[in-house]
């Protein structure tokens, strides 16, 4: 998954600058903030392979952790769309749904590629 992430993650930066073409941004910044979600991501994640594990020795409140997980990853994206485009709620809104539209199948491929690929090389 990482060097699938890796490749993938300049598309995500062309993603966010079609998606925020009127502001006066250069590629560059998208990508930086492309690489720190991308990083945080990866964080979020191994923060949550632990709680993966220790579900049926902590039954419920694993659960809970891991779903206040979840939702602490798809908030602090919203949140760090809205906090660096500066934009309304709604239009972040607009702009985070059509985000995770565009680039949810985008990843998908490349992991399924990644998997193939890492299959083919045993």
């Amino acid at each position: 998954a990482p060097p699938v992430a890796f490749i993938l993650l300049p598309l995500f930066a062309l993603l966010l600058k079609l998606a925020y073409i009127r502001h006066d941004v250069f590629y560059a910044e998208h990508l930086v903030l492309a690489l720190h979600n991308h990083s945080f991501l990866f964080l979020a994640l191994a923060v949550g392979i632990p709680l993966d594990l220790a579900h049926e020795y902590i039954g419920p409140v694993g659960e809970a952790l891991d779903t206040a997980l979840e939702l602490w990853i798809l908030v602090y994206l919203f949140v760090s769309l809205k906090r660096v485009y500066r934009q309304s709620y709604p239009k972040t809104l607009l702009k985070y749904v059509l985000l995770f539209f565009c680039y949810g199948p985008l990843m998908f491929f490349g992991l399924m590629l990644g998997l193939l690929f890492g299959i083919l090389t045993l």
